[in-house]
């Protein structure tokens, strides 16, 4: 079947599908099911909106696996990935693009790009003393390079195969809002647009601010979930599941100031009870409050920027099972690029097991972490092991195979390759005092002080928080 690339009926990425051979138009046969698709548009994340998407929303569960559709696959760049690539461009100046297009992969390996093995959306091509880093997000690719020319060249090499849009500098990709100052050296990362249109969503954008996440010793258990049809009523009447997803793509992108909350907060998905939808407008309410924080990353004086993390833990703090949350971060070019808030799969039977859980699951971050910076030539970084700290001796001193063998035969195998990471020289662990505890934050909701001290240490800016709770 003809069609025409001119045809305003097309849009920009359904020409891009047809030029880059992704999909195939035909006719229809009168034995063939029609599925009526539904169309979303979608508005880029922009102060001035430039143009418009469309979303084709296929409706698979009016089709059948194997008859209708074989695979279901995009290509997604971890978020984390996306954060060390800007503290990259930050500590090493280099030049950052962003442009819309579909990609196949099997053509970057043919203009040279290497496949990272810690993220198989990200790809690494090295010429000489110039480098380029480009990332995969469906249809959106961030290009950072320390070389114009190269970024110019890659560009021409991949606009002469594929039909792409040239977005320039970064400033958008995501929900990610990105300002830099290449001559002070650092760019903020943000989610304001995004969560100004949640607020409208849900009905904050004009609610009173508070200057917390969550209220100190709010313990939310099962006892709070509806159980009558009176309870249910305000569950009805507030999406939870929609709001609590909402804030959870915050808290895993910019807002780690509250990945304690929303973890608590998705615990109970179902039949929440007006107590948890409580502490759930709570957090919205915070957020009302600090729409102008960002997370800034700032060239660092010392060469190469030092990564290092933390590591606490709050012992039995669920109430129904007396699990443990355990909650990491790490730092790069003075603000935090990873970090997590999850409770415990098993429940720990001290304070000192549920610590060197907490520290096995960071050493797993940070292996990670140090294979993406191996892929990216970042050797400098790796040339010493990466510091950990934690503010339990105890803990620390189980890290030594030598100590405490017939207490520690419970704890699950799996936590224990912490100390063949340890024997690699892959990290070392330091003990710091608990007021130091950076961490802290990721598991146990924090008073207001306390955390106005601790969003600058992690590199959360942007204004005061509201004085009233």
């Amino acid at each position: 079947m003809a069609y025409n690339f001119n045809s305003p009926l097309l849009t920009f990425h359904i020409k891009s599908m047809l030029w880059n051979e992704k999909i195939t138009l035909f006719l229809m046969l009168p034995s063939v099911f029609f599925m009526n698709p539904s169309y979303q548009n979608l508005i880029e994340m922009k102060q001035t909106v430039d143009r418009f998407k469309a979303r084709l929303v296929a409706r698979s569960f009016n089709q059948i696996q194997g008859l209708d559709y074989t695979e279901i696959f995009s290509s997604v760049v971890r978020i984390q990935s996306i954060r060390l690539i800007l503290t990259l461009a930050v500590q090493h100046d280099l030049h950052v693009l962003q442009m819309d297009f579909k990609v196949i992969n099997t053509y970057l390996a043919t203009l040279g790009f290497i496949n990272s093995t810690a993220d198989g959306n990200v790809y690494y091509l090295h010429r000489s003393s110039d480098f380029a880093i480009l990332t995969l997000y469906v249809d959106d690719t961030l290009i950072a390079s320390n070389s114009l020319l190269l970024l110019h060249t890659i560009k021409q090499q991949l606009h002469s195969r594929f039909l792409l849009s040239d977005l320039g500098e970064v400033h958008h990709i995501l929900s990610l809002e990105t300002t830099r100052n290449r001559r002070h050296g650092w760019i903020r990362v943000s989610q304001q647009l995004y969560l100004t249109q949640k607020l409208l969503e849900f009905g904050f954008l004009d609610s009173k601010p508070v200057s917390i996440p969550m209220a100190p010793g709010t313990r939310l258990s099962s006892a709070d979930c509806h159980s009558t049809q009176e309870d249910r009523r305000p569950s009805s009447e507030f999406l939870y599941a929609n709001a609590v997803g909402s804030l959870n793509l915050a808290a895993i992108c910019t807002r780690h100031d509250i990945s304690f909350a929303t973890s608590v907060l998705a615990q109970f998905m179902h039949g929440p009870g007006s107590a948890r939808i409580r502490a759930c407008k709570h957090t919205f309410r915070y957020l009302r409050g600090t729409l102008a924080h960002y997370i800034e990353y700032r060239r660092s004086v010392s060469t190469p920027a030092p990564l290092y993390g933390f590591s606490d833990a709050d012992w039995a703090g669920e109430l129904d099972e007396r699990r443990s949350t355990s909650g990491y971060c790490f730092i790069l070019s003075e603000a935090v690029i990873g970090w997590s808030s999850t409770r415990h799969r098993s429940t720990a039977l001290s304070s000192i097991e549920t610590e060197y859980m907490a520290m096995a699951t960071a050493a797993s971050e940070l292996d990670w972490l140090r294979q993406l910076l191996h892929d990216l030539h970042q050797t400098e970084t790796l040339k010493y092991p990466t510091e950990i700290h934690c503010d339990n001796q105890s803990a620390l001193a189980l890290v030594d195979t030598t100590k405490f063998h017939s207490r520690t035969k419970h704890i699950a195998i799996r936590y224990h390759f912490i100390r063949q990471l340890a024997n690699l020289q892959k990290f070392k662990l330091r003990h710091c005092s608990t007021h130091h505890m950076r961490a802290d934050l990721f598991t146990k909701s924090l008073s207001g002080p306390k955390l106005a001290q601790h969003l600058p240490l992690l590199g959360i800016l942007g204004g005061e928080t509201p004085a009233t709770s």
